[in-house]
């Protein structure tokens, strides 16, 4: 990309980085980093011509998700399949799908974008 002085580089990345959490210090130290990481290499990569950002998506839909939803419920309700209760209630938000993260991705990466 440097030497084509030409690129984008699109970075996912956990809420988790900036909301830290007892239950998932690993997975919110990695997306911490890479944020930070991600911020560093956007300051450098402008005067080489490429673009670098990173996407904080809300919560997504996704296994581990489901998975939280399900252990919540379990423990609130006595039932897994009460998920819905923990979102109308306002315990969780609901979540996003994978494919709007990538739609976001992809529109953030086209040519359309390229306006620093």
């Amino acid at each position: 990309m440097k030497a084509h002085r030409s690129g984008v580089i699109v970075n996912v990345i956990g809420m988790a980085g900036a909301r830290a959490s007892y239950d998932y210090l690993c997975g919110s130290t990695a997306n911490a980093g890479l944020a930070a990481f991600t911020k560093g290499l956007g300051l450098g990569s402008k005067e080489f011509g490429v673009r670098v950002m990173g996407v904080h998506p809300p919560s997504t839909r996704t296994e581990r998700i489901d998975n939280m939803l399900k252990a919540t419920a379990k423990q609130r309700y006595g039932d897994e399949t009460r998920t819905a209760d923990l979102i109308r209630e306002g315990i969780f938000l609901p979540a996003i799908e994978p494919e709007q993260v990538a739609d976001a991705v992809v529109y953030l990466a086209s040519p359309q974008r390229t306006v620093w």
